[in-house]
């Protein structure tokens, strides 16, 4: 049995002090001359003190010995308790992916599971939904409650307690597969085995025409979008390629058929740098700015969808220049004081920016980069002309300096000298 170390301490403390009276009375009796009870007395006191030391240590020890056999049967009841509430403990938790897939193996049992710019993966039991956003969602487990994929394909072959939804891709159901809800299809196909069963409405919602999946979105996410930037040595990506050299077949179109306001706007960054940089961010903030005060203002509304479209194209014309001012900087310049080809120069320039777009964490700095400036180099070039033009209109005021005759006062002389000498010549 456990005794309290405190406990006995007390006792032995107890004791001693119960103790000290007889040794006092035993020499006592040593000093009057009590010979018969001299070697008695003095033994009723040592007897204890032999004894004080050692129920102590036995006592220590035997408590140290009972703390760490608890301990070891609280561990093993500890072990015992989670190996007997283990499913249960699994139940609680959720497999969730960010930027890569989610996986629940057969045999396996989970709340949810979930990717976000993922495909997820469930062959074990699950107890709420399993999601995918930009990805494919497949399931052949049970699952407790949906299943659902956005820009993506969703596939069961297991029953499911409640909705089957896609959101712009396809819905496909196995010949194992049971529905307890609705299955839904937005912007997508249903492919139905005979033998699947639908409890609820099936939904079949037409956005555009039949879109499909989105699988060839899927490889970009992996290789750009999560990597910053919008171009990648990386299959699957070859419509991203393709868009950015239409783009580039673009640019080198404006040039053909602007070369002087393209070598225009390139002049206006050569030369006004710091201000073009500030323009193109005052440009940059204002937008939004314009917009909201068009949507407040119910005159300017009508002018919102016109103001978008001068600003694309703006924008179109102002990635042309930005290419052709790389372009020119790269170029060596010409003994005869004449301008590089536009051409040639937005050419060159865009095989730089494609290359800076596959840098990870680059790329999309670049590419944003480079919208904000071209638009800002357009604005400012624009201003800069409307000046030079008011300028030009207005002529410039004449000074009148000491001794200097003005020209209305030269003009009116002459008058005056024709006038009389009329006269003169009729007489």
């Amino acid at each position: 049995m456990k005794k309290n170390p405190v406990i006995l301490l007390a006792t032995l403390a107890l004791s001693a002090l119960l103790a000290s009276p007889q040794a006092v009375l035993a020499a006592d009796a040593a000093a009057s001359g009590a010979t018969g009870a001299a070697p008695a007395a003095p033994s009723a006191p040592e007897a204890p003190a032999p004894h004080k030391p050692h129920k102590l240590k036995i006592t220590i020890k035997a408590d140290v010995e009972d703390s760490t056999a608890k301990s070891a049967g609280a561990g093993d009841a500890d072990r015992s308790t989670d190996e007997g509430g283990k499913d249960e403990g699994d139940s609680g938790r959720a497999v969730v992916g960010i930027g890569h897939d989610s996986n629940l193996p057969a045999g396996e049992h989970a709340q949810s599971v979930v990717a976000v710019l993922g495909s997820t993966t469930s062959a074990g039991k699950v107890d709420e939904a399993v999601v995918a956003v930009l990805g494919n969602a497949r399931a052949t487990g049970p699952v407790g409650d949906s299943v659902v994929a956005v820009l993506g394909n969703t596939y069961v072959d297991n029953h499911v307690g409640d909705s089957v939804v896609a959101v712009l891709g396809n819905v496909e159901l196995g010949p194992h597969a049971e529905v307890g809800g609705d299955v839904i299809a937005v912007g997508g196909e249903l492919i139905r085995d005979p033998a699947a069963i639908v409890h609820g409405e099936v939904q079949d919602v037409s956005l555009f025409g039949k879109m499909g999946g989105f699988e060839w979105l899927h490889p970009w996410i992996r290789h750009c979008l999560l990597l910053g930037r919008p171009l990648a040595f990386a299959p699957g990506v070859g419509w991203a390629w393709a868009l950015a050299l239409g783009f580039i077949a673009l640019y080198l179109f404006l040039a053909l058929l602007f070369p002087k306001a393209v070598n225009r706007c390139a002049r206006t960054i050569e030369t006004h740098p710091g201000r073009t940089v500030l323009a193109a961010i005052f440009t940059f903030l204002a937008k939004p700015i314009v917009f909201l005060l068009l949507f407040v203002t119910v005159i300017g509304m009508p002018l919102v969808p016109f103001l978008a479209l001068a600003l694309y194209l703006g924008g179109l014309f102002g990635k042309a220049v930005v290419l052709a001012w790389i372009g020119r900087r790269v170029l060596p310049a010409r003994g005869d004081g004449a301008e590089a080809n536009p051409v040639l120069a937005v050419l060159i320039g865009g095989a730089i920016a494609l290359l800076l777009y596959v840098i990870p964490f680059v790329g999309f700095i670049a590419y944003k980069v480079f919208d904000i400036l071209g638009l800002g180099i357009v604005v400012y070039t624009l201003l800069l002309t409307v000046r030079a033009n008011r300028a030009a209109a207005t002529p410039p005021a004449a000074t009148a300096s000491p001794g200097a005759t003005s020209p209305e006062s030269a003009g009116a002389a002459p008058a005056d000298g024709a006038g009389a000498a009329a006269p003169a010549a009729s007489a």
